[in-house]
């Protein structure tokens, strides 16, 4: 388990959060998110909001199951949840629904919404869609009102260079790890070229 996953010992979670996240992930509610997330979440933070000066919390990223008759839960396709009494950032859940039906060669978006939420968690609770976040945004390359912006040129020029390129390698490494185990390994006498 990861550091950021042990939700009953983050110091910023109160007892009862951390039990409300536990009881979630137990129901199926929350799901941990994939390695993808992981490597978007580390060049957004590594690339784009540490440069800025800004201290990105180590709180987990999750995936919101939803249920397809509740129109209501298609509105936001990520949130960052926080502390009922300290307002602390506890987590960030990407919704089931917008991860899964965005187009493959439309990823941009989904790590353009991480950026964005991963900018909420690193500033104060206050500060909300206020001048600072979006001055954050816009230097990122982040356009449009700071409520709903989309990744503008700038953002997309990065992350075709930055983050899309590992997750291309990754796919690869996935793609013949799955091949080796369906075809056999070189002990077998068979050989996966990589």
């Amino acid at each position: 388990m990861r550091d950021e996953d042990k939700i009953s010992e983050h110091p910023r979670v109160s007892h009862k959060s951390a039990m409300e996240i536990e009881q979630a992930l137990a129901a199926g509610v929350l799901q941990r998110t994939s390695p993808i997330i992981d490597i978007v979440r580390g060049k957004i933070v590594k690339e784009l909001l540490e440069p800025r000066g800004l201290n990105v919390p180590a709180i987990p990223i999750f995936v919101k199951r939803t249920h397809p008759w509740a129109m209501d839960d298609f509105e936001e396709n990520a949130a960052t949840s926080y502390d009922k009494h300290s307002h602390a950032p506890l987590f960030i859940y990407l919704n089931e629904h917008f991860l899964r039906y965005t187009p493959q060669g439309d990823f941009v978006y989904v790590i353009g919404t991480l950026a964005h939420e991963l900018t909420h968690a690193a500033l104060p609770y206050d500060a909300a869609h206020g001048p600072e976040f979006a001055a954050i945004q816009d230097d990122i390359g982040m356009v449009g009102p700071p409520e709903a912006n989309i990744p503008g040129p700038r953002f997309v020029e990065w992350a075709q260079k930055s983050v899309l390129p590992e997750l291309d390698k990754l796919m690869q490494r996935s793609t013949l790890e799955r091949a080796s185990k369906h075809y056999g390994n070189e002990s077998e006498g068979h050989h996966v070229a990589g």
